[in-house]
């Protein structure tokens, strides 16, 4: 699953911490000609890619370890992080947003 290695490579570089109960982990990308979205939660994975979906079981140890993840994630600045590249601006690359 590419896509979950993306999310979990998007958490690894942000940091802080998060008091609340992570139930459900969104990752959506999208620009002009693609939407994709991975949904991760304790029962199931869910990616999307632009009309197909495909669902599997969610490890216990990868939602154990997406949740670290997430609460040491700065939520208060996350809107502050420096994005890697600008492609996005001009559709030529991925736009995301992590919910």
């Amino acid at each position: 699953m590419t896509y979950l290695n993306s999310l979990l490579l998007l958490l690894s570089l942000l940091s802080a911490s998060s008091p609340e109960p992570i139930k459900r982990i969104r990752l959506e990308e999208f620009t002009r000609g693609t939407q994709r979205s991975i949904e991760v939660d304790a029962e199931k994975t869910t990616v999307r890619m632009n009309d197909a979906e495909t669902v599997a079981k969610t490890d216990e140890k990868v939602w154990k370890k997406l949740q670290e993840q997430v609460r040491e994630l700065p939520l208060k600045s996350l809107n502050e992080v420096p994005v890697l590249s600008k492609k996005h601006q001009v559709d030529a690359a991925l736009a995301a947003t992590l919910t």
